[in-house]
């Protein structure tokens, strides 16, 4: 995250780490951004990041520094981004477990069924297997009649989840245990290495791999809508910009603007695109290809 008290030790900016309006947790700063008495009122919240003021609230990172500098905003984004912690040094958001994942029982490539299910959800099968190494599970263990979707990190296979494909499940999405993982899913992101390969800096946030398969390279799914810490330290990290496009029904679109309001907060540019659609995998190919283009 954002290293704040490194950034005002470099640049010279008068904090304090008590104090009447100090709090444990806290670098507190003379707000640029309000004006009244003088006093220790911004501050940076060390272990998420962020910037909040006693007086006027939070503001982006980036238009704080702008400010505190006398910068232009596009300098200050190219000041600040030294100071976001690393992923590399960053051992709170990758934990590896196991050192080699275990796949299923009956993983095979797709069959019929599998590519039948596809198909009828307006996918190419090989397109899905080629770009996402979907594969097909069997009619034994405890993910049979699936598809098999492995999430990679930095090229390897570090867990998966599964997606019932008889409409009989009553759990549609059905994931590695967590402790099979290599790396917990949930402190990752599905595309990740594919966006990375790409180079993107701008992304669009969804759901799930149905979500992505649909909008290919550069967009991210948080494998539901309850995001963690940990995807959004990924996200801050090694993308600049972010449409975030979580299904339409009511708890996703609070958690997607909680998403969006992270993301500021950390000094991102980010926006929540209301869909008209249920998700985003119902988009037409053309849909999916404009959208992307916007980006």
């Amino acid at each position: 995250m954002f290293d704040a008290e490194r950034f005002l030790d470099d640049h010279g900016v008068s904090y304090s780490r008590g104090g009447k309006h100090g709090k444990t947790g806290w670098i507190q700063i003379a707000c640029p951004m309000c004006t009244g008495n003088p006093g220790w009122h911004g501050g940076f919240n060390v272990e998420e990041g962020y910037y909040h003021c006693r007086r006027c609230a939070w503001h982006p990172i980036d238009k704080i520094v702008a400010i505190l500098l006398n910068v232009e905003l596009y300098e200050a984004r190219r000041i600040v981004k030294p100071y976001f912690i690393n992923q590399e040094g960053d051992t709170r958001a990758i934990i590896p477990r196991k050192q080699v994942i275990e796949l299923p029982a009956g993983l095979n490539l797709m069959r019929w069924p599998h590519k039948e299910y596809l198909k009828g959800r307006g996918f190419d099968p090989e397109e899905i297997f080629s770009r996402w190494g979907v594969m097909g599970t069997g009619h034994i263990g405890d993910y049979k009649y699936r598809l098999f979707i492995p999430i990679t990190y930095k090229g390897e296979c570090v867990s998966y989840t599964t997606r019932d494909i008889t409409g009989r499940s009553q759990l549609k999405y059905l994931s590695c245990l967590g402790v099979d993982e290599v790396v917990p899913h949930q402190n990752l992101l599905y595309g990740f290495d594919q966006a990375q390969a790409r180079k993107v800096t701008k992304v669009a946030v969804v759901e799930g791999p149905t979500d992505v398969w649909r909008l290919g390279v550069g967009s991210l799914g948080t494998f539901g809508i309850d995001w963690t810490k940990a995807q959004l330290r990924l996200l801050v990290e090694n993308f600049e910009q972010f449409i975030v496009m979580y299904d339409r029904e009511v708890k996703a679109q609070e958690k997607a603007e909680d998403l969006v309001n992270a993301l500021v907060m950390l000094g991102r540019e980010a926006y929540n695109v209301k869909i008209q659609v249920p998700d985003p995998a119902r988009f037409t190919d053309e849909e999916a290809i404009e959208i992307m283009r916007g980006l």
